[in-house]
């Protein structure tokens, strides 16, 4: 039997191990296009052809990617930051987001790239017009305060129902998003306020999910 078991299961690993392989570079194009899809939605449409210039940032031990959009003639459209949740972990994982900056700091629009937060509760960020999105969607990035109002009674961000920590999570990857883009846009003064806002507001209060918080569900967190 146990000979029969190992068998089967060393056959399985083979298995899973070839699919893999085959699949990586198919999934990586797919993961690819998507994300360029994103950078492309959430900034305003314009004709002719897009030039990107690319820029990584280091925030946190984490590395950002802010890329400028620009038309044939070399004028911006916007940026668009590729960003995740650094100080502040979602119910079951990170939260990964592309945001899409004008040249002022307004933050035109928002997509999801990945979570895996729960259905009904924290997943519905992916919804359009959810109140996390309208926390910072058309909002000048410079005058919102990135915290949940729960924690924070002047912060600008509007939690989903029943899922205080998932929101907390989208409200640290956009400040991450904001900070990258002021780096990018040579505003560094700005930028080191803004990087270093995410641990301080760590430190004054607003709660870190940890594991054994978050097997209590997020309900009982709100």
């Amino acid at each position: 039997m146990v000979v029969v078991l190992f068998t089967i299961t060393a056959v399985s690993a083979f298995l899973v191990g070839v699919v893999n392989n085959v699949t990586k570079d198919t999934i990586a194009k797919t993961n690819a296009e998507n994300k360029l899809k994103a950078l492309t939605e959430v900034l305003p449409a314009f004709e002719g052809e897009a030039k990107y210039v690319h820029d990584t940032i280091a925030i946190e031990g984490a590395q950002i990617v802010a890329t400028r959009v620009m038309r044939s003639d070399d004028t911006t459209v916007g940026y668009a930051v590729e960003t995740h949740s650094l100080v502040k972990t979602g119910y079951a994982d990170k939260i990964y987001l592309m945001v899409g900056f004008l040249e002022d700091g307004t933050i035109n629009d928002i997509k999801v790239l990945s979570q895996k937060e729960t259905p009904g509760l924290g997943a519905n960020m992916v919804k359009p017009g959810n109140k996390l999105e309208a926390s910072f969607k058309g909002k000048h990035a410079a005058e919102l305060v990135f915290d949940v109002k729960k924690d924070n009674k002047a912060g600008s961000v509007d939690a989903l129902s029943g899922a205080t920590i998932s929101s907390r999570a989208y409200a640290d990857a956009m400040q991450t998003a904001y900070a990258a883009f002021l780096w990018t846009t040579g505003q560094r003064e700005q930028f080191e306020k803004a990087a270093d806002a995410p641990q301080q507001s760590m430190n004054t209060g607003a709660t870190k999910s940890t594991e054994p918080e978050a097997r209590k569900g997020e309900t009982d967190n709100e």
